[in-house]
């Protein structure tokens, strides 16, 4: 009786076993992808999940915007019979929005899948000011991957939609890879503005450039000039006064593209440097006398 107990014991637990193996298996075939930091949060710290990084040979190319899904998506295809599915019932090959350029960079060979497997990774965003750059990806102890994407977002964006695909080859490894993860690097464009007449100081903008100098992207300058407007329905022309003005205060001693107004009193200096910009001397300007404002405008990377 005792015997029948252990055999029945060993027969289940070998049972068992079977089972859960099978489900391993059936695990790793089933591609599984997860989005990180769905609320858009920063995440530089990302492959501290595991401290040994496994070497991953590969190359993006940016195929283009184009029409594909209405979700972001990734799709792992590491042979030739995904490869062939993929193309003529996934990705509609006759797509009007790919055009024959776009294509060729997806024609592959059967041989292709010896060594090599792609990675199509697609996003759509509700702006097309929005940038979205495949910066690496890191293959993980566990044979995750992860694609590390920077998401940018200008200060100021279009209302179109954009969607992005980006095609990634890679060198296969010794095991599968199990599950694809994306880690987004949110960068957001932020916006200070400064209002400076006479009597002003620009310590609060030094300060400011002093903590922020590295993330600098531009500086814009509108110098406001106090000039009687005339009541009247017609556009005046403050162009020839503009120009008498920046004569009278020296603005045109200031580097920078300089854009004079012609139907409002002012002119607008813009700057792709923050090294290229003489504090000193804007702050001689609008010291000179109260009729001149100046709008001291900085954009800047900020990350949330």
């Amino acid at each position: 009786m005792k015997t029948k107990k252990l055999l029945l014991i060993i027969f289940f637990a070998f049972v068992t076993i079977i089972i859960s193996a099978c489900k391993t298996e059936n695990l790793k075939s089933n591609l599984m992808f997860k989005k990180l930091n769905n609320n858009y949060e920063n995440t530089e710290s990302i492959n501290e999940v595991n401290e040994e990084i496994l070497p991953f040979n590969y190359t993006v190319t940016y195929i283009g915007r184009v029409s594909f899904f209405n979700k972001t998506v990734v799709f792992n295809i590491d042979t030739y019979e995904k490869y062939v599915d993929f193309i003529q019932n996934t990705f509609k090959y006759d797509n009007e929005s790919f055009n024959n350029q776009e294509k060729s960079k997806l024609d592959v060979s059967e041989d292709f899948f010896d060594t090599y497997g792609l990675i199509l990774y697609y996003q759509m965003e509700p702006s097309g000011s929005n940038k979205v750059n495949v910066k690496s990806l890191t293959l993980q102890k566990d044979y995750s991957l992860i694609i590390n994407v920077e998401h940018y977002f200008p200060a100021v964006g279009t209302c179109d939609i954009a969607e992005h695909l980006y095609l990634i080859e890679y060198e296969k490894v010794e095991q599968d890879i199990t599950t694809i993860e994306i880690s987004y690097s949110n960068i957001c464009e932020a916006y200070n503005q400064y209002v400076l007449k006479k009597g002003s100081t620009l310590d609060e903008v030094k300060e400011f450039i002093e903590q922020q100098k590295d993330n600098i992207i531009t500086v814009n300058l509108y110098f406001q000039f106090r000039i009687q407007i005339k009541t009247s329905l017609e556009w005046q022309s403050f162009e020839q006064i503009n120009y008498e003005e920046i004569e009278r205060y020296g603005i045109n001693r200031l580097t920078g593209n300089m854009y004079v107004l012609k139907y409002y009193p002012g002119v607008i200096i813009d700057y792709c440097s923050i090294d290229d910009i003489d504090l000193d001397l804007i702050n001689e300007i609008i010291n000179t006398d109260d009729s001149i404002t100046l709008y001291f405008s900085i954009t800047y990377k900020s990350k949330k």
